[in-house]
């Protein structure tokens, strides 16, 4: 007898607890009740790109992109950029126009303006700059 309940028992939880109209909805996409109004931008840029190796006989060869610095219109200095391993660095920076200092040849530094905006990822690399020693 109480297996004939137990059986009976399982079964109703079986049919009525997995009948949900949720299941299958718990991932469904809910609108983002907050808006955010920040004025910032992302500078990527693809400097000129060195191989590093560590002091020791076994270290790794590691690509590395040099630095860069980031001035106001007025050339005050924002930041200076580190030296990146594998991908170049994403920096934030409030939206306006800045002066790039960056070798993206061998031994040139280029100085140029770039115009962030609001919300926008600018990606410069050295495609979109000209080689002053190139010839045309």
């Amino acid at each position: 007898m109480k297996l004939v309940i137990s059986a009976i028992v399982f079964w109703l939880l079986v049919l009525f607890g997995c009948s949900s109209t949720q299941i299958g909805r718990y991932y469904e996409f809910k609108e983002p009740n907050t808006i955010i109004n920040s004025g910032i931008g992302y500078l990527k840029i693809h400097t000129l790109e060195n191989e590093e190796k560590g002091d020791y006989a076994d270290d790794p060869v590691y690509k590395v992109f040099k630095g860069y610095s980031i001035y106001d219109r007025e050339g005050n200095l924002i930041q200076n950029v580190d030296k990146a391993y594998h991908k170049p660095e994403v920096v934030k920076l409030k939206e306006g126009q800045y002066i790039i200092l960056a070798e993206l040849y061998p031994f040139i530094i280029h100085s140029f303006i770039i115009n962030i905006e609001k919300g926008k990822v600018l990606e410069l690399d050295k495609s979109m700059i000209e080689n002053p020693y190139a010839v045309k």
